[in-house]
């Protein structure tokens, strides 16, 4: 198995990580399962969108985080990691408002 996580990770290895399944997070698991993940979900949108719709999104995901932990699949929202991507470039807008919450420099 960790042979097969390492061979996807170095096939596709923009915005893949590898990883270990944590102990007791799906029923049977045992033992750590190395696989791969990608760290960040991200959210695309038109280059062209006017910059205040980019921030209002980015504005709406911040202010209701909280109900990324009241969905079925794993979704979650970190600041220390919204607008990192080294593959995708953030929206102007989008920027705006993390550099006025401070998750940006």
């Amino acid at each position: 198995m960790a042979c097969t996580s390492l061979r996807l990770a170095g096939r596709h290895p923009v915005g893949r990580t590898l990883f270990g399944v944590p102990l007791a997070l799906f029923r049977g698991v045992d033992r750590p399962i190395p696989t791969v993940m990608r760290p960040n979900h991200l959210i695309y949108v038109r280059d062209d969108a006017p910059d205040e719709f980019a921030y209002n999104v980015a504005k709406a995901l911040d202010e209701h985080r909280d109900l990324f932990q009241v969905q079925l699949e794993p979704w979650y929202y970190d600041p220390r990691t919204v607008a990192a991507s080294s593959v995708i470039p953030l929206h102007p807008g989008a920027a705006k408002y993390y550099r006025e919450r401070g998750y940006v420099k």
